[in-house]
Formats: structure tokens, C-alpha cells, sequence
């Protein structure tokens, strides 16, 4: 027989410090072990997917400007060197026009570099840099839905742009189309103001928009003053207030007009809003236009208060916000001081200087 070696094995009980079971040293190598297994297998996965990616660029549209916008991001092509690189803003707005499909581009971005598009984008850009880059892709006519059909195409609307609602439409008091109004979601987040009739006047663009990227809508801001004397009684005790809201940018909801004639035009029955919803800068125009007439300090009301005439006797009441006319002078009155100032109607009034701001002319 062939000779052989005999190894004892260690008894449990030996005191030996080899034991039976596994030891520590060989618990951390195999912890070690499957912890390096697990990250060489992450980035193998990565390199794959970015790989995969870079071998797409040929022929996948989407590829191609998820490249050229992180280049434009970061012209150095070093990464950690991205925040302190030259952003080239053309660049992206560039990119930004031809962009269809904005979550393939994400997607596409994010095997490329394993970052988020929009937030190294909002990152690079200003806000307005920013709204801008969104803007161009939202407006794009051939802008496709993540079901692959062909959206309405979306209108950017600039400040003072009239509005008008084409169907039954939500106003809401921000952009985020997740709540639609259904019985089931009574216990969520609401923004729903109210429902727009079709034909109803909305007020004026801002000029502010937002794109809601969960929902794939993209909104604008659209506001009005309330001119008291011409609206409905429900509207008059909110004299000179500034309304603002939300609504869909689509052209299949809203109409845009550049003038009231061209609203009027096409909606004939409208008149009776737009004469009591005036743009929101429409009492600012007036205080401005009156100090160019009477060069001098605005006096503005800043809550509901009593206006006196010359013998210091109340002869009225001022809402909110209400321009009551140039300051002329003060009148120290013991504890109290009063302004004299003279109305749009080249009237001298008083007020308790306490109840008014002083607008610089």
C-alpha cells in the first residue's frame, strides 16, 4: 500500500484556536470577496449599458443628444471637472429644438453617464436658461408621448397674451396635472381651483410656465386685476386684487389672442369679461401715468380705510391696494400724523399716514 500522511483533526473541546467552523479571517475574505464580486459586476453591468449606448449613438437619435448635451455640459469631458467647465448654453438650446422625446433622452443619458439629465441640466443652467431649454422641447410640433403617438402641440405664451379657455378646462393653483378630480383620490394633494367653461376668458399670460414631466403638460401662469366698477357683485368687494393660476399650454385647450379686437373677433360673447379683468400691471400703468401728470410721491391703501376731505371729515372708504392719488403734504395732528393728497380728480383728500405707503415716483 502506498505510504499516507495522517492529520488529526482538532477536537472541539481541545482548546486548539482552530475550530471546526468556519473562522473569522475567512468570513471577512469571503465578505470581502462577494463584496468585490458584486461591484466588479456592477460596473461590468454599467460599462455594458453605457457601451451599448455609445454603440447606438449611429442610429438612435436620442443617443446622439444625450451626448451632445452632457458635451455641452462639460466640454472638458472629465467629470469631476463638470461644475467648473464653461457650460455652453447655445449648445444645449441647440440640442433642445430637435429633441422629441425627452425620456428617451433621459433614459439614454443616464445608461451613458449614470446621471440625472434634468437635474445636471438645471445644475448648469440659469432658471430662466433652464425654462428655456424646456420650453423648446415642450413646444417642439413632432414632440412625441411615451405611448409614441404625436402630442398637440404645446404654445409658449408671452406676457400680456390674451387667453381663452377652447373646452371645459381646470384652473389650478399649481402645475402638477397628478389630481384629476375623480372620487377616488378625494384624500389627495388638490390644485384644482375650479372648472373653465369653453369660450370663458382666462386672463393674461404672465409669461411663466412649468413643465410637469410626470404628467408630460406643460402649463402657463395666467393672471388678472379685478377692475371693481365693471364686475359682478361677487367680484366687487375684491377690487384691484391680482389673480393667478395655472392652466394647460395645449392648443386643444387654450386660444391665444394678441389683441381684445382679435379675441372679440372669435368670441364674440366674451366682452363682459375682459371689461373687468384687466392685465395684472393694469393699476401699476396707472399710478405710473398719474405721477407722469403730477410728478410726486403715490399714495397706496394698505387695508380698508377712512378717507377724509379738507375739514378732516370721513367722506369715503379705500379698499386694498388702492391708488388714491400724488402726496402734497403732512399735518402733524397731536400722537397722529395725516397726508394730504390730491386725487385723480384734482380733489384734496386725507388720509392717517399709518394706513398708506408712499410709491417714489
Amino acid at each position: 500500500m502506498p505510504p499516507y500522511r495522517y492529520i488529526p483533526f482538532p477536537m472541539a473541546n481541545s482548546g486548539s484556536s482552530n475550530s471546526g467552523g468556519p473562522s473569522l479571517t475567512g468570513g471577512l475574505m469571503l465578505f470581502g470577496g462577494l463584496l468585490l464580486t458584486y461591484h466588479l459586476g456592477k460596473k461590468l453591468i454599467e460599462e455594458l449599458q453605457k457601451g451599448g449606448a455609445e454603440r447606438r449613438a449611429d442610429d438612435s437619435p436620442e443617443v446622439q443628444q444625450a451626448m451632445l448635451l452632457r458635451m455641452a455640459m462639460n466640454p472638458s469631458g472629465v467629470s469631476w471637472m463638470m461644475s467648473f467647465d464653461a457650460t455652453l448654453v447655445d449648445k444645449i438650446m441647440e440640442v433642445g429644438r430637435v429633441i422629441t422625446n425627452l425620456d428617451a433622452v433621459g433614459k439614454a443619458y443616464r445608461d451613458l453617464y449614470r446621471d440625472n439629465l434634468l437635474t445636471d441640466l438645471q445644475s448648469e443652467l440659469s432658471a430662466d436658461e433652464y425654462q428655456r431649454f424646456i420650453t423648446l422641447v415642450t413646444s417642439n410640433p413632432g414632440k412625441e408621448k411615451s405611448n409614441g403617438k404625436s402630442s398637440p402641440p404645446n404654445q409658449f405664451a408671452k406676457p400680456q397674451v390674451l387667453i381663452v379657455a377652447k373646452k371645459d378646462m381646470f384652473v389650478r393653483s399649481s402645475p402638477d396635472a397628478s389630481y384629476h378630480g375623480a372620487f377616488y383620490e378625494q384624500f389627495s394633494d388638490k390644485n384644482i381651483l375650479r372648472t373653465a367653461k369653453s369660450g370663458e376668458f382666462l386672463g393674461y399670460a404672465t409669461g411663466m410656465q412649468s413643465y410637469d414631466q410626470k404628467n408630460d403638460v406643460k402649463f402657463i401662469r395666467v393672471g388678472f386685476s379685478v377692475m371693481a366698477e365693471s364686475a359682478p357683485l361677487d367680484w366687487k368687494k375684491r377690487a384691484r386684487e391680482k389673480v393667478t393660476f395655472w392652466v394647460s399650454s395645449s392648443a386643444n385647450y387654450v386660444d391665444q389672442f394678441n389683441s381684445e379686437a382679435e379675441m372679440l373677433r372669435a368670441y364674440p360673447g366674451i366682452e363682459a369679461y375682459s371689461r373687468w379683468m384687466k392685465p395684472l400691471d393694469y393699476y401699476d400703468k396707472q399710478v405710473k401715468g398719474l405721477l407722469g401728470i403730477a410728478p410726486g410721491k403715490g399714495l397706496v391703501s394698505t387695508g380698508f380705510i377712512t378717507v377724509f376731505d379738507e375739514e378732516l371729515r370721513p367722506v369715503g372708504r379705500a379698499t386694498p391696494d388702492m391708488l388714491l392719488g400724488v402726496l402734497e403734504m403732512e399735518l402733524k395732528n397731536g400722537q397722529e400724523t395725516y397726508y394730504r393728497f390730491r386725487t385723480e380728480n384734482n380733489r384734496p383728500r386725507w388720509v392717517n399716514s399709518q394706513q398708506v405707503k408712499i410709491l417714489q415716483p
